[in-house]
């Protein structure tokens, strides 16, 4: 009371009170110390105590909120595990000229939610688990990440633009329907462009089967979805074919 910006004395008064079980008091007076007193020489020891009280109290919203303000890079090193920081993303929003994949990295262990749609992310959106490719066109991709205590980071955006034309769609000589004898099925496609084919109605991609010539077409019922897709990796619009073969 008597020299009130004296550190050490509220430092020792911090412990008395939290030794006695007024942790509340204690944490009260630590905060007000790294408020009113930045260049005390005991900072990390005082960021030590209110975190480990905050801890036996489980309350990490708290301990979040702390370590965001802490400029102690052993402080935030100890309590890492404790932080919800916000993702980073490994590429800066802007235009780019070719296909991009984006990643984005927590500070430790958890979960990381994302959109594509311009709405905040929430536990029930997207969970984050593989790069994101970005192939053409306008994107807007928010994060947040949740560590393994619950607490939720705050939420960034990056908005890219991709300046890349989408192949044309591969084109089929034969139409979808019964056939009563053997036909063979040609693709036509730009030069620049390769044709993947799957047979089972799944979506083909480029580790689908190459079609390099004539397709004899199958004995009896065969979906075929055949896509091109250009020498930057960028893939058309998928088109169906079924056929039914009768002989």
């Amino acid at each position: 009371a008597l020299d009130p910006d004296n550190g050490e004395a509220s430092f020792l008064l911090a412990k008395y009170l939290e030794k006695n079980d007024q942790q509340l008091g204690a944490v009260a007076i630590l905060q007000e110390l790294l408020n009113n007193n930045p260049d005390y020489e005991k900072q990390d020891e005082v960021y030590d105590m209110i975190l480990s009280i905050k801890k036996s109290r489980e309350e990490y919203s708290d301990m979040n909120r702390i370590l965001k303000k802490c400029n102690i890079s052993r402080i935030i090193s100890k309590y890492n595990k404790y932080a919800a920081l916000e993702p980073v993303f490994n590429k800066k929003g802007g235009t780019y000229d070719e296909v991009i994949s984006i990643t984005l990295s927590g500070n430790t262990q958890g979960i990381m939610y994302y959109t594509l749609d311009g709405t905040n992310p929430t536990t029930n959106s997207m969970v984050y688990e593989t790069p994101i490719l970005l192939e053409s066109g306008e994107y807007t991709i928010r994060a947040m990440f949740v560590n393994m205590y619950g607490v939720c980071s705050d939420v960034v955006s990056e908005n890219y633009k991709i300046n890349l034309t989408m192949p044309k769609e591969p084109v089929i000589n034969l139409d979808s329907g019964v056939y009563n004898e053997p036909k063979m099925i040609q693709i036509y496609h730009d030069n620049n462009t390769k044709i993947y084919y799957t047979m089972d109605g799944s979506v083909p991609d480029k580790t689908s089967i190459r079609y390099s010539s004539g397709i004899e077409m199958p004995y009896g019922i065969s979906n075929f979805s055949f896509v091109a897709i250009n020498e930057d990796g960028l893939a058309s619009e998928v088109v169906n074919r079924t056929y039914h073969l009768e002989i």
